[in-house]
């Protein structure tokens, strides 16, 4: 579902300046963020993890998984989707010679309010 809204996103946010290259980096670069931050997630509960029954037979629970891979993993994955996402914000800065342009969060928020009833206010 990540995946699927950075690539909306980004489709939205930058119309006609990405290329298809640029665009699938980008997603394989979200995509090992993510995962990332999966694993770190993972990592930080596994002493609660336990005494769940949906999480009880995970690799880190039952063993199979050592806390020094998983964290050797969590940065890996975190470290390879950063840079990835930073070679992608590069090319991208230097194609056009600027930064991203107003995000489409703030883009989503004035058109929100400008179709709002007047007594509705919407904030950042």
């Amino acid at each position: 579902m990540v995946i699927a809204t950075f690539a909306i996103g980004v489709l939205l946010g930058l119309p006609g300046q990405s290329s298809f290259l640029n665009l699938l980096l980008a997603s394989i670069g979200t995509t090992l963020l993510v995962g990332g931050a999966n694993i770190w997630n993972c990592w930080l509960e596994r002493d609660v993890d336990p005494f769940m029954s949906c999480t009880k037979n995970l690799p880190l629970v039952t063993g199979r998984l050592k806390n020094f891979e998983a964290v050797l993993g969590a940065i890996a994955t975190s470290f390879a989707g950063l840079a990835l996402l930073f070679y992608f914000s590069k090319h991208l800065e230097s194609r056009k010679g600027e930064h991203f342009p107003i995000p489409l969060q703030y883009e989503l928020m004035v058109l929100i309010s400008q179709c709002a009833p007047n007594n509705l206010i919407v904030d950042s």
